[in-house]
Order: C-alpha cells, then structure tokens, then sequence
C-alpha cells in the first residue's frame, strides 16, 4: 500500500487507542544510557501512571553492505539494538509491562 495510507492507518490506531483512554507518548532519548532513560520513564509515569508497552525502535543508520563494515560502524549500528535493549529490560522487568515491541530495520544489515 503506499506510504501515505501506511500512515493514516498508524494514526488511526493510536487515535483508537486514545479514545479508549489511552495514551500515547512519543519520546527521544539515547536508549543505551541507562540514566537517561530512566528519567524519561520516570517522566512518562508522573504524566501518565502506568507504562502499559514499549515500542522499540532506535536505530542507527550507517549505509553500505555489512561485510563492507568495521567494528566501530557495526559497534554503533548495534548499540541502540542490543543495549538499548539490555537498558529496556533493566527498566521493564518480566511482568512489569503488557507489550513490548523490538523493530529492527534489516535494510541496515544489506
């Protein structure tokens, strides 16, 4: 479907959800820093109470082949993923959330 209809559909479903009385909250931080997005979560749930999901989808974008690639490129494509996640999982324990949503572009890895 084109892009546009993509996101009208996106739109729809977080419209959906608000009017079931949820809330929906958008927010950039480095997801590898521990403190930082401890404070973020902090924020979140002085605004808003309980942290119900989790999308995550940090990224880095750094083109070209995977093989083409050193270890400080393939160091900062990772990061966000695997210790973004490791962070994710220190502030969000078993149980502690309803959902939890990884995104991982695989177009970075061609």
């Amino acid at each position: 479907s084109p892009p546009g209809d993509r996101i009208a559909t996106a739109i729809r479903g977080v419209q959906a959800l608000e009017m079931q009385g949820g809330a929906v909250e958008i927010a950039a931080a480095d997801v590898t820093n521990l403190k930082a997005m401890r404070a973020l979560v902090d924020k979140v749930t002085d605004r808003h109470g309980r942290i119900n999901g989790v999308i995550h989808a940090a990224g880095v974008l750094e083109d070209g082949p995977l093989m083409d690639r050193d270890v400080q490129s393939m160091e900062r494509v990772f990061a966000p993923k695997i210790d973004g996640l490791r962070v994710l999982d220190e502030l969000f324990p078993d149980g502690s959330i309803d959902l939890m949503v990884l995104s991982l572009l695989l177009l970075n890895l061609c």
